[in-house]
Parts: C-alpha cells; structure tokens; sequence
C-alpha cells in the first residue's frame, strides 16, 4: 500500500542519514506505484546511494514530474550499470529530463518498455546513449516510435559496439523504419537478439531485413510475430537464413503465412 511503501521510503532515509547503507549497491523499489508524489522520497534515497550499481524503479506510474524529480538523484549514481524504468508512463518530456542528466559510460542495462515514447523522446535519447559504451542490452518495446525515431535509433545503435539485444517490439516502425534498423545488422559485430514483433512490417520491410541478414554475423535470436510479412515476404527472408550460421530462435508468429510462405521455410 501507499502508506507501506512511505514508510519503506522513511526507514531508508533515516538509515541513510545514520550513515548506514552508503555502500548499497542492488535497489529494487518496482511495483509501488509511487507515482509523481512520491518520487520526491524515491529521488531523495537514490541521490545518497553514490555506490548503486543496480537500480530497479520499474511500475512505479512516476510520469514525466516524477521523472524530473529523479533524473537529478540518477547522476549521482555514478558506478551504476542496470537502470529499470519499465511501466512509469514517463513520455518524451520525461526522456527529456533523463538525457540532460544521466551520462553514465558504465551502464550495460536500460529497459524503458512501456513508457509512451514517441519519435521525440528517441531525439532525447540519442543525446546520451552514444556515452554509455558498454551497453549491451537496450529495451524501447511497447512505446510509440515511428519510422522517423527508428531512423535515429539505428544511427545511434551503430555507435554501441558492446550491444548485444535491442527490444523494439509492439512500436509503429513500420517498412521505412526496418530498413533503418536492419542497417545496423552492418555495424552491429556483437548483437545478438533483435525483436521487432507487432511492428506493422509487411513485405517490403521483410525484404529490406533479408538484405542486410547476411551481414550479421553473431544473431542467435530474430522476433518478427505479429506483423504483415505474409507468403512474399517470407521467401525474401528464407533466401537469406542460410546467411545467418547462428540463427537459434526465429519467429514469424500471427503474420497470415499460407502454405507457399511454409514451404519456402522447410
């Protein structure tokens, strides 16, 4: 309950202030719903957590306030590398106030899934990312990224050279952004799994991704469920396959894929 998860805030505080804790590095608040009110108790233990390295605030509904409330707290954490903050309806404003503050090169987790951003917040993005080098897993799934934020987003990619899964599933990319995101199959030596399902992506899409395939060399895992790739768009994608040695999981769920598009496949 809200009053449970105050009083957890409060004891963390005056433990803080008795000068215990100041070595935590593992905090895990997710799930509390402390909305925009109480990111300010949120904030005000995190900024004295100078050795944090794993920090989980997701499910919190902190919206964009309650993230500028916290961005502040966040550059303090300067050892951190895991930041989840899943399911906090932050939006591009709130993107916004996380870009101007965290510049942390030594962060290998960011799970922003479910956030409501948009191709604006993905500008914001890109501000930052390009900083944080050891990056290896990058999740901007369920949010409201067109064709123009994917073309940012695969310039951005390009400069990751630790990155090692990107999760853009159930976004608005739709063809023209999947040849912007397929381009990084180029430069990306080290990724491993791409998720793309629930994209919109239809044929020429498909065909675009079978074109760059054959350049990656390191995927193990490809999730395209849940688009309009249909029979056509298969072939494209089955001529390239072979391509890909390390190919381990490959879905093409719910995509009206008829006996012609199996066929291609076996």
């Amino acid at each position: 309950s809200p009053d449970v998860f105050d009083g957890l805030l409060k004891g963390l505080s005056n433990a803080f202030d008795r000068g215990l804790c100041k070595y935590l590095s593992h905090l895990d608040l997710s799930e509390n719903k402390a909305g925009s009110n109480g990111a300010v108790r949120v904030a005000h233990v995190v900024s004295q957590c100078m050795h944090l390295v794993h920090l989980d605030l997701s499910s919190n509904f902190l919206g964009s306030a309650g993230m500028l409330t916290l961005a502040t707290a966040i550059r303090n954490c300067g050892e951190l590398e895991y930041l989840n903050l899943k399911s906090n309806e932050i939006g591009d404003k709130g993107v916004s106030s996380l870009a101007s503050t965290l510049q942390h090169s030594k962060l290998r987790y960011i799970n922003l899934h479910r956030n409501k951003i948009g191709d604006a917040g993905v500008n914001y993005l890109i501000e930052f990312l390009p900083r944080c080098q050891n990056l290896a897993h990058l999740d901007m799934s369920g949010n409201a990224i067109g064709s123009q934020g994917a073309n940012w987003m695969a310039n951005v990619v390009r400069e990751l050279p630790n990155l090692k899964s990107v999760e853009l599933h159930e976004n608005w990319i739709s063809d023209e952004g999947i040849g912007a995101i397929s381009s990084v199959l180029h430069g990306c030596h080290a990724l491993q799994n791409l998720s793309l399902s629930r994209n919109n992506v239809g044929v020429e899409g498909a065909w675009r991704l079978a074109a760059a395939l054959s350049f990656s060399k390191t995927l193990s895992k490809l999730l395209l469920g849940g688009n309009r790739i249909e029979d056509e768009g298969v072939q494209w994608l089955a001529q390239a396959l072979p391509e890909c040695a390390n190919i381990q999981i490959f879905d093409l769920s719910d995509n009206s894929i008829g006996s012609r598009g199996a066929a291609s496949l076996s």
